[in-house]
């Protein structure tokens, strides 16, 4: 094992001992074991990320997809505001802030 030193709060040094005392396990121990609870979840953190970045890149044939998708909400909104500019609900203003 190695050495660390550190510094903490006294409200954390409070709860560490109190938490000890209710589990029967040294401060030592508990501050191990906060350790790779943090390193566990990070690692898990950047594993999900990396697999989340994965799939988006593995995603070249369905961009074609997301493109037509994209290009007929583009129009369908355009519709809408072209058809409440007819109706004297939106402003040329507000038309062009709306787009």
């Amino acid at each position: 094992m190695i050495r660390k030193q550190f510094f903490i709060r006294e409200d954390q040094n409070e709860k560490l001992k109190a938490l000890c005392a209710r589990l029967g396990v040294s401060e030592a121990e508990l501050i191990r074991e906060g350790i790779d609870m943090i390193i566990r979840d990070r690692e898990e953190e950047e594993q999900s990320w990396k697999e989340g970045l994965k799939k988006v890149l593995d995603m070249e044939g369905d961009f074609d997809d997301l493109k037509k998708t994209v290009e007929n909400n583009r129009k369908n909104w355009n519709k809408r505001v072209d058809t409440l500019m007819q109706q004297g609900l939106l402003r040329e203003q507000q038309k062009n802030e709306a787009s």
